[in-house]
């Protein structure tokens, strides 16, 4: 998992201007960042294809490279989209839209980034939205299980949960409950709920 971190910091330090510690701190000691890869889990596997995977994206936009280094870093891409594929398929549809319109914008320059994030949001929707068709399974479907699935052996266990609603197979509910995922993936678990964390 160190490695996919100190990964990401390169592409954000060679893409990012007047890059500062506070982007230490979100990257490396976030709470989510910490719990997720302080065990053995497929997270650290996860973080590292994923740290390897747009940091040798980003070398495919240099220039003056030989066909050797061309070579290797396509080997560390498709290595990279295997361990994806194998640990968590859907992060590919998030990651795909994403790579390609990073490499679009940074070959040409463009002023205005927000329509390049509007083009990624609808690309995204769509590979979603036909998952099924592209995949063989519906995103929503699998998505909504995982999360049901979670809830369901968090209510077995008596654990102190304050949002016990099911999470509907939709893009609607997805929708809705976007922003509380992504303050929850970001800031939780909390140190005090989770000593462990800090050890």
């Amino acid at each position: 998992s160190f490695v996919g971190l100190f990964s990401i910091y390169q592409f954000v330090e060679r893409n990012v201007r007047n890059i500062n510690f506070l982007y230490v701190i979100v990257l490396f000691l976030t709470p989510s960042v910490l719990f997720w890869t302080s065990n053995m889990l497929k997270e650290c596997l996860l973080l590292f294809a994923i740290g390897l995977l747009i940091n040798t994206i980003d070398k495919f936009t240099y220039k003056n490279t030989n066909i050797y280094t061309t070579i290797v870093n396509l080997v560390v891409v498709l290595f990279s989209c295997i361990i994806i594929l194998y640990t968590k398929m859907y992060y590919l549809i998030i990651l795909f839209p994403l790579c390609i319109l990073f490499v679009i914008n940074k070959k040409y320059k463009f002023n205005h980034i927000l329509p390049i994030y509007l083009v990624g949001i609808i690309i995204f929707g769509i590979l979603s939205y036909f998952s099924a068709y592209i995949m063989g399974y519906d995103a929503f479907d699998l998505l909504a299980f995982k999360y049901n699935d979670s809830l369901n052996l968090a209510i077995d266990d008596n654990a102190r949960i304050a949002d016990k609603n099911y999470l509907e197979a939709n893009l609607w509910a997805f929708l809705c409950f976007l922003p509380r995922a992504l303050f929850n993936a970001i800031f939780q678990p909390w140190f005090p709920k989770n000593p462990s964390v800090t050890m």
